[in-house]
């Protein structure tokens, strides 16, 4: 048996990073087909993906600690509570869905850099 990597489970991202990201777009896809969103709705969710992607991918993953899980967890849900809260004030009730539209971009931020830079990130 092979010994474990402590980096074990973003080599599982690294590898299958195309696959990934092909179910987020679908994810996204069919998302988008429930009720029209704004740009800047997609605009704001790309932003917090892209900041979630970038720390998870070169904070959380080459420096693992306690500060970079942190700062990975208030990009994330401090941009979710941000969105939900400035950019759909005219939506009332629960909106699940919105938050899983948004989730689907951030899947696809982060598998599409995974893929992007997974040569680079390899051999690190």
């Amino acid at each position: 048996m092979a010994p474990e990597t402590p980096y074990g489970r973003n080599n599982f991202f690294l590898r299958h990073a195309p696959v990934l990201l092909i179910i987020s777009l679908v994810w996204f896809a069919l998302t988008l087909q429930h009720r029209p969103v704004s740009f800047f709705y997609i605009l704001a969710w790309f932003v917090i993906g892209l900041l979630y992607s970038l720390v998870m991918i070169f904070g959380v993953g080459i420096r693992r600690s306690a500060f970079w899980d942190f700062v990975s967890f208030v990009i994330l849900i401090g941009g979710g509570f941000f969105v939900s809260d400035v950019l759909l004030l005219d939506r009332v009730g629960s909106d699940w869905f919105g938050f899983s539209q948004g989730m689907a971009i951030v899947f696809v931020c982060f598998f599409g850099l995974n893929w992007a830079l997974r040569r680079k990130l390899l051999v690190t």
